[in-house]
């Protein structure tokens, strides 16, 4: 799960809980926080300092799918 700390439009605390939820239920889940940014990965993208998701969603997806 990619979630920004600072979206306005869903509050940070529920990707918290939901993934909190999965675990509980038996399922994996990472949440990556993405410090300060708005709701919104187009909005990332224009601002160099809230890219360093990616590398943490490559290794993610690295790890996860091969």
């Amino acid at each position: 799960m990619l979630h920004s700390s600072r979206d306005e439009d869903v509050r940070y605390e529920q990707p918290l809980e939901m993934c909190e939820k999965m675990k509980a239920a038996g399922a994996h889940c990472n949440l990556i926080t993405v410090e300060g940014a708005p709701h919104g990965m187009d909005h990332w993208e224009r601002h160099p300092e809230f890219l360093r998701y990616k590398k943490a969603l490559i290794e993610w997806l690295d790890k996860t799918l091969n």
